[in-house]
C-alpha cells in the first residue's frame, strides 16, 4: 500500500486498524472495499487529527 501524505500511522490505533482493513481488502481483490476503508480513515483523520495535511 502507498502511504498518503499526512497519514498519522504510528501512535493511533484507529488509523492502524483502518490501514490493516484496507490492506486486507486489497489482498482479497476488493478495490471498492479498500477505497471504503481509505475514506473512513480520512474522515477519522480530519476529525481526530486536525491540522494534518489531510485535515
Amino acid at each position: 500500500m502507498i502511504q498518503e501524505a499526512g497519514h498519522e500511522g504510528p501512535g493511533c490505533g484507529t488509523c492502524q486498524d483502518f490501514d490493516l482493513a484496507e490492506e486486507e481488502a486489497e489482498s482479497r481483490g476488493d478495490p471498492s472495499g479498500a477505497v471504503d476503508w481509505r475514506v473512513l480513515r480520512r474522515r477519522h483523520q480530519q476529525a481526530e487529527h486536525p491540522g494534518g495535511e489531510d485535515g
